[in-house]
């Protein structure tokens, strides 16, 4: 209270493997997307309009230091933010978004 504030200890956690931090999991030499997060992503239907396409891409960017290349993968998709409502959604854009779902989800094997 000296400085100010003070510590809730039912609110603290000690001597801990794994905490989650501003949208990623942290443990010893490791840094990985939510799992949750990654969840809300693998859940989206394929996007066909362009503000669906908009929040998958906003949701993916988010973790884009896990995928290399990220912006050369999902240039195809920024493309089809230029269009005014519906998107032609079509199979080369939907294995990107597999793509980027199975590099996110892969991260999850080795826990």
């Amino acid at each position: 209270t000296e400085a100010g504030f003070s510590l809730n200890l039912q609110k603290c956690s000690f001597v801990m493997h794994k905490i989650e931090f501003l949208g990623y999991e942290v443990s010893a030499g490791q840094i990985r997307p939510n799992q949750r997060k990654v969840e809300a992503l693998t859940t989206l239907p394929p996007p066909s309009t362009v503000t669906q396409l908009r929040q998958f891409i906003g949701l993916a960017s988010y973790f884009r230091q896990f995928i290399a290349k990220f912006s050369e993968i999902m240039a195809p998709l920024y493309k089809l933010t230029s269009s005014k409502k519906n998107i032609e959604w079509l199979n080369e854009h939907e294995k990107i978004r597999l793509y980027i779902i199975e590099k996110l989800t892969s991260s999850f094997d080795n826990i």
